[in-house]
This record gives structure tokens, sequence and C-alpha cells, in this order.
């Protein structure tokens, strides 16, 4: 009889939102591993869903979901900053300070610890009643972290934390109160020295928390990476006509408020692109669920050839990709060495070139360079995006596939990565 491990996650199946993806998969592949997983998760609403996920869930998973207290994210684009805003220049009248000050108290690390700790009874009861030895805890939010850690102190259970992000050194503490940034720093050491097993993405993510901590806490790297599933039933999508036009297609976020999803460079890289080498049948498609602001400044832009389009469900994305001349990846203003997006892996999967404008080292440079699967350029140098635009557009697709490392590439998809998770969970 299959064991069974239960998996604590804010985000999960049939919240189409960047946090479901890799525990999603990770629950898909446990029961070909000997785990039956148990998922306890956040209802969520209504909004944000995509049924063709619901398929991702193995038949012997047992899922449970327990309502949100708050939203994970207010409506993006609004312009508009809250009393819970990261930026402490908002804060400037007494009483603004006060009610803030409160909520770095009550509400650290984040506003999902009252979930989080709401459904500590019922962590308890599922792990007592099944008999559960296996606590796996996806992170973000890192609230749940906090709360894995009590239990463990309740039922000595062992505990998996896995950080599919950096906490304390994350950009969003930047502009953090001192307040908050000393309690996030407090609950990482007490999560860290707790947990049995620490999971995280890359080994740059791992060696972050090896030098602030010095435990002798056990790390595994568990990458992101791709389902081979995905790509079984590719090319067969009604709504894209493939022309003449060579097409850069970007799908996700596009926010000009965020610290990373402005599209400013982007568009400047693809307008010098057009004009310095009189490209005309170049086009930037953009498939986002952007705000009508985002939407006006790239209307504003006037860079010819950039068409929008509303996001779309991920399997009907995969296969409008699957017919794109080159991908882009962007991060704008901050950049994000230290972690690689999980897209990178899906868009390398299909072998067609990758342009990465974050930055030239890191996590995600090295791996495109390993792969051979794109290139990768700092996102405030406008001529090189505009090279690499260039590049990508007088590639010839069959050779570049043809030099693109599969091998490499094909060590990253999850069924091997889960098979690998495992092995080390059961040698707790």
């Amino acid at each position: 009889m299959a064991e069974k491990i239960l998996v604590f996650t804010y985000n999960y199946v049939p919240y189409n939102v960047t946090g479901t993806f890799r525990i999603m998969r990770f629950v898909k592949y446990f029961p070909q591993n000997g785990f039956t997983p148990v998922v306890l998760t956040a209802d969520q609403g209504n909004e944000g869903i995509s049924e063709l996920l619901r398929k991702e869930v193995p038949p012997n998973a047992e899922i449970i979901r327990k309502r949100s207290i708050f939203k994970t994210k207010d409506k993006l684009g609004t312009g508009k900053k809250t009393l819970y805003t990261n930026d402490i220049s908002y804060v400037k009248s007494i009483a603004k300070y006060i009610v803030r000050f409160v909520k770095d108290v009550l509400l650290s690390p984040d506003k999902q610890i009252l979930w989080s700790i709401a459904n500590i009874p019922h962590i308890i009861r599922i792990l007592r009643k099944s008999k559960i030895k296996y606590l796996y805890v996806n992170c973000g939010p890192f609230s749940l972290a906090v709360a894995g850690v009590l239990v463990k102190k309740i039922c000595g259970v062992k505990l998996i934390i896995d950080f599919r992000d950096p906490w304390v050194s994350n950009h969003s503490q930047l502009k953090q109160t001192y307040i908050r940034k000393k309690f996030n720093e407090f609950y990482e050491g007490i999560c860290i020295k707790n947990a049995d097993l620490v999971v995280s993405v890359t080994n740059e993510l791992i060696d972050d928390l090896r030098r602030r901590h010095k435990f002798k806490t056990k790390y595994l790297l568990i990458p992101n990476g791709f389902d081979p599933d995905d790509y079984s039933n590719l090319g067969k999508c009604k709504r894209y006509v493939n022309d003449a036009s060579f097409k850069f297609i970007y799908g996700g976020k596009v926010d000009i408020f965020s610290h990373f999803y402005n599209p400013a460079t982007v568009l400047e890289g693809f307008k010098l692109f057009q004009e310095t080498y009189n490209i005309q049948n170049a086009e930037l498609i953009l498939y986002s669920s952007m705000s009508r602001e985002t939407r006006v400044y790239i209307e504003r832009k006037k860079v010819k050839n950039v068409i929008i389009h509303d996001y779309v469900e991920r399997t009907e994305l995969l296969n409008i990709l699957y017919q794109a001349g080159a991908f882009i990846h962007y991060i704008y203003p901050q950049s994000s060495p230290e972690s690689i997006s999980l897209k990178i892996f899906e868009y390398a999967a299909l072998g067609k070139p990758i342009i990465s404008i974050n930055t030239e080292e890191g996590s995600t440079a090295k791996f495109l360079f390993e792969s051979r699967a794109g290139f990768s350029c700092k996102n405030v140098d406008i001529d090189n995006i505009s090279e690499l635009f260039y590049r990508a557009y007088c590639m010839d697709s069959e050779e570049f596939k043809a030099n693109v490392n599969v091998e490499f590439i094909n060590q990253y998809a999850v069924n091997k990565l889960t098979d690998e998770l495992v092995k080390h969970i059961k040698a707790i």
C-alpha cells in the first residue's frame, strides 16, 4: 500500500497562477513514486480558474480546500497604493504608521499567516487520522512554512519546505519596514532550523540560505522543469494563423507598475531592432491580461507591429508558442540572477530561440548557455536587446534546433525531478 504525504500549499489546481504549477506537477507524479498525495489548499473563489488543469490531479489524490481569508493579490495595474503596500514612503501620517505597525506585527511574514495558522488544527487532524509522517510545505506564501514548523513541534512529523522563491533576499523586501524585515529574518531562520529537508530551485538560492543560516539543515536542489505530457498534442491550435511574419511571442504578466514586469526596455529594444535593421515583417505579440493603464502605455510608445492579446489558457498558449519564431522572457526594472522561471524550461523543450532580457549572469543565463536554447542580456542594454532580436530573426530554425542540447534539457523533465525528490524525502 502506498504511503501518504500531506502537501500544504496555498495555490493549487484549478487556479491558473504561477505558484500552482511546480507543486501541481510534483503531486501529479507522486503516485508513480509510491506516495499517495493528500493536498490541503486554499479555496480562492471563482476567479483565475482553468478547468483544463483539473486533469493534472492524479485520481487517487485527496484534495481538501479551506476558504482563503485574503485574495492572493489585488487587481494589477491600478496604480493605487494601500495601507498594506510594501512602499514605506506611503506611510506618512502617525495614524497610518500605527496601522502599518500593527499589521507588520500581526500579519508577518505575510497576510496569509491568518489562513495558515487557522488550518493548523486541520493539518494535525489529517496527519493523525491517516498516520502520515511527511508534511510537504510549498512556499510562498512563506507563512505556510511557519505553520509547518508549529505542526512539526506538535506532531513530530517530517517537515519538507520548498522555497520556489527567495524569502528574506527577495526584491519585494527592499521597501519593507524595518520591523517586517526583522520578523522575516526571524521566521526564515526558525523554518530553516526546524526543517528536515529544504528544497529549492537553484544552487544560488540554496547558497543564499546557507550564508545566512549555519544550521546543519539538509538542502536539496530540485529545479523547475517541464512536463513531457504537455507536448504530446502541440500544433493543433485553431486560433493562431502562421503567416509569413516572424513572431516574437511573450506570454505572462505585463505591468508598468511592477518591479519585474515593466515592458519599457523590451519595447525600446524591439523598436531599435526594427529601425536599425529595417525590419518590416517582425511582430512582437504579448499574451497578457494587462491593465488598461499598461495597455495605454504600450500604445503611446507607438512601436510598430506590437500586438496585444488577452492571456489564454496555458494549454492553448503552448500551442501558440509552438508556432512562434522566438520566445521573449524578461524581467525589468529589477533583475533576477538567482532564479529561473518555469517558462524557460517550457520554452527550451519547444526547441525555439529564447531571448532572456534579464541579466548576462546568473541561473537563467547559465541554463541558456549550457542548453544552447537561447541568449541573455542585461535588461538595461537596449543595443544588446536589439541585437538579440536580430540574431533570433536571422537564425535558421532547423539549424538552431539541431544545435540545442536536448539531453541536457531532458534532465529537467518533471517526472525525473519528482523521482529524485521522493528518493530524498524517503531518506529523511
